[in-house]
C-alpha cells in the first residue's frame, strides 16, 4: 500500500522564488557570522585606499558593528543602488576577472548584510562640502533618503541586530568572547599583510582602551611584534623566494611559464606554539590552504621530530590569469596553477632557512657581575703565617722544648687567649693585613659578602663584638688555670727547675686573667651606670607627668 501511494503521488509545481527569499538565502550563505560581515566590509576599505580603518563591536558584532575609513567615500548617485545586490565599481565584464585586483568583485556583500540586519551609510567623498547618511533594509534605501551629516572624508557603516530576521542562527551564537575574538583574529591578519601601507584599531562600545592597534607607519615586524608578543617575534626568520621567472604581472599568460614571489617570516626551531598557525595571503587574499601547511608541518618535523607547532606568515604573488578567485562563497580559498610545484618551492626554502639559522645560535646570558671573587683564603693564610713568624722570640721557641707536654699545652692556650691582646705582635699582622688589603684594592673591584654577619648589638660594629670574644676567651682561658696549675703541682717532685718554671707561667696566667676579669667588671659597671642614668630620666618624666615610680626587682622593672 505503501508503495503503490508513493507511485501514484501527482508531483510538485515548480514556482518561482518571492526576491526576498532568494535574497535572504544567499544572504545567509555569504554572511555566516559576525567575521564574515567584516571581512567583507573591511576589504570595501582596502579597496578604496584607506589609511586607517577603525572598528567598534558590541557582543561580537552581533548587536553592533562599526567600521569607519578615511578611504575615497561614495558618490551621491550611487547611494541608491549602494546596497542593491551585483552592484560593484570593480568590475565590468566577466573577463575582468582574469586580471582582477581588487578584494571584492560580486558586488553582494553589502547587500547580503542588508537583508540580515540594520544597515546604516555614512559617506563623504573629497568634493563634497558635507557628507550624507542612508539606512537601508533587505537591499533598498529608506526614505527619506539621503540626509546631510557631519562627516569627515570616507565612509563609516553601521551594522545593528544581525540576524534579526534569522532567530536560529542569532540564537547559535554564544554571548560569550568567542564572535569578538573572531573578529580580531581577522583584522590580525589584515594588519600584518596592511602593514606599512595601512593601521587598524579594533575597540568594545564604550571602551576607551583598544584591543588592537597598529600604526600605518609600522613594520611588519613591528605588527608582529605588537599583536603576538616579544618571544615569537624574536623567534621568526625572514623569508625571501622568487620562483620560475619570477614575472607575477598580468601581462602573464594563462599558459605562460611558472612564476612567483613569495616574502614573510617562519618560526624556527625553539620556538613554543601550541598549534600550527599559517597566514596566507595569496594576491592580497586571506586564504585556507591545507596542503601547504600540512607540508609546512613536516619540514618542521623532518628537521626536528620534537619541534613545536610552527608560526608561518607568507604572503604569495602569482599572476593574476593564473589565480581562480571566484572559488568559495566567502572567497577563503582559490585556486591556482602550478600548485605542487609551488609548494615544493616554498617547502624547499623554508628548509633551508631552518637550516642556516642551526649554524648559529643566540642565548641570553646574563651581564657578569661587577663584584670581583673574594681573596684566596691559601694567600691570605699564608701572609699572616708569614707575618706571625717573623716577629715571634726565639726564646719561647726554647723555653717550650724544654717543658713537659701538660705546661707546654697550657702555656699554647693561654699565648692563643692572650695573643689576641698583644699590642707587640698583633701591631706588625695588622699593618701586614692592612698593606696586603690595600694592594687587593687596588687590583680587585670591592667584595660585597652575600652572608649575615653578627655584630656586637651596643658598639654597632665589628670590633666591638671581636673584643667581647676575645674577653670571653681569656675569661675561659683564666678559669681552666687553676686545673693546669694542679696537674704542674703534680709533676714538681720530679724536677725542682721545671716547677719553678711552672710557677712563673701560671703566676703569667693569672695575671693575665686579673686584667681580663677587670675588664669584664669595667663593662659590666658601665652598663650598670648606663642604666642607672636611664632609670633617673625615667623617673623624672614620671614625676613630671604624675606617675608612680619604678620599682627595679632583679633584671624586672615594675610598677
Amino acid at each position: 500500500m505503501a508503495l503503490t501511494s508513493q507511485t501514484n503521488a501527482q508531483p510538485e509545481a515548480i514556482q518561482r522564488l518571492d526576491d526576498a527569499v532568494v535574497h535572504r538565502i544567499a544572504a545567509g550563505e555569504v554572511v555566516q557570522r559576525p567575521a564574515s560581515a567584516l571581512k567583507e566590509m573591511l576589504e570595501n576599505s582596502l579597496d578604496a585606499g584607506a589609511r586607517h580603518v577603525t572598528v567598534v563591536l558590541k557582543e561580537g558584532g552581533v548587536k553592533y558593528m562599526q567600521i569607519q575609513d578615511d578611504g575615497c567615500g561614495v558618490r551621491l548617485e550611487d547611494m541608491p543602488i549602494l546596497c542593491h545586490r551585483h552592484t560593484t565599481s570593480k568590475l565590468r565584464a566577466y573577463e575582468d576577472l582574469d586580471t582582477i585586483s581588487t578584494l571584492g568583485f560580486r558586488g553582494e556583500a553589502l547587500a547580503s548584510i542588508s537583508f540580515v540586519s540594520h544597515v546604516t551609510v555614512t559617506t563623504m567623498t573629497a568634493s563634497m562640502q558635507h557628507g550624507y547618511r542612508v539606512r537601508y533594509s533587505d537591499g533598498e534605501m529608506l526614505p527619506p533618503g539621503p540626509k546631510p551629516a557631519a562627516a569627515v572624508p570616507g565612509t563609516s557603516i553601521i551594522v545593528e541586530d544581525m540576524f534579526y530576521n534569522m532567530l536560529p542562527r542569532k540564537r547559535a551564537f554564544r554571548p560569550g568572547p568567542e564572535e569578538h575574538n573572531l573578529c580580531l583574529d581577522v583584522l590580525q591578519k589584515y594588519a600584518i599583510y596592511k602593514a606599512g601601507t595601512t593601521g587598524f584599531t579594533l575597540k568594545r562600545q564604550g571602551e576607551a582602551r583598544s584591543d588592537l592597534h597598529t600604526l600605518p607607519t609600522a613594520s611588519r615586524l613591528d605588527v608582529i611584534r605588537g599583536l603576538f608578543g616579544p618571544d615569537l617575534a624574536a623567534s621568526l626568520l625572514p623569508l625571501q623566494l622568487t620562483g620560475g621567472s619570477g614575472d607575477v604581472s598580468a601581462a602573464v599568460p594563462l599558459d605562460g611559464p611558472l612564476g612567483f614571489k613569495a616574502e614573510g617570516f617562519v618560526s624556527n626551531l625553539t620556538h613554543i606554539g601550541r598549534r600550527s598557525t599559517l597566514i596566507l595571503f595569496i594576491n592580497g587574499r586571506p586564504v585556507d590552504q591545507g596542503q601547504l601547511k600540512r607540508a609546512l608541518e613536516a619540514v618542521y618535523v623532518a628537521q626536528n621530530p620534537k619541534a613545536n607547532k610552527p608560526w608561518v606568515f607568507l604572503d604569495l604573488q602569482l599572476p593574476p590569469r593564473h589565480v581562480e578567485v571566484n572559488v568559495h562563497p566567502t572567497k577563503k580559498e582559490v585556486g591556482f596553477l602550478h600548485q605542487q610545484e609551488v609548494i615544493d618551492a616554498v617547502c624547499g626554502a623554508v628548509e633551508g632557512v631552518l637550516r642556516a639559522s642551526m649554524n648559529s645560535r643566540s642565548f641570553a646570558v646574563n651581564k657578569p657581575s661587577l663584584l670581583a671573587a673574594p681573596p684566596a683564603p691559601a694567600a691570605v693564610g699564608s701572609a699572616e703565617e708569614a707575618a706571625a713568624g717573623d716577629d715571634e722570640p726565639q726564646e719561647h721557641d726554647a723555653d717550650a722544648a724544654a717543658r713537659p707536654a701538660s705546661a707546654r699545652a697550657g702555656s699554647a692556650a693561654a699565648g692563643a687567649a692572650a695573643s689576641q691582646l698583644r699590642p707587640s705582635s698583633s701591631g706588625k699582622r695588622q699593618g701586614a693585613a692592612d698593606t696586603t688589603q690595600q694592594t687587593q684594592q687596588q687590583t680587585q673591584p670591592y667584595y660585597q659578602p652575600q652572608k649575615l654577619v653578627r655584630t656586637d648589638h651596643r658598639s654597632q660594629t665589628i670590633d666591638g663584638f671581636l673584643v667581647s670574644q676575645a674577653s670571653a676567651a681569656a675569661v675561659a682561658s683564666a678559669s681552666a688555670a687553676p686545673r693546669r696549675r694542679s696537674s704542674a703541682a703534680a709533676g714538681r717532685s720530679s724536677s725542682g727547675g721545671v716547677a719553678a718554671g711552672e710557677e712563673g707561667d701560671g703566676a703569667v696566667l693569672l695575671s693575665n686573667a686579673s686584667l681580663h676579669l677587670q675588664a669584664a667588671c669595667a663593662e659590666e659597671e658601665a652598663a650598670a651606670a648606663e642604666w642607672q642614668q636611664q632609670q633617673g630620666q625615667w623617673q623624672l618624666v614620671n614625676k613630671a607627668e604624675n606617675f608612680p615610680a619604678p620599682v627595679r626587682v632583679g633584671h624586672l622593672v615594675a610598677r
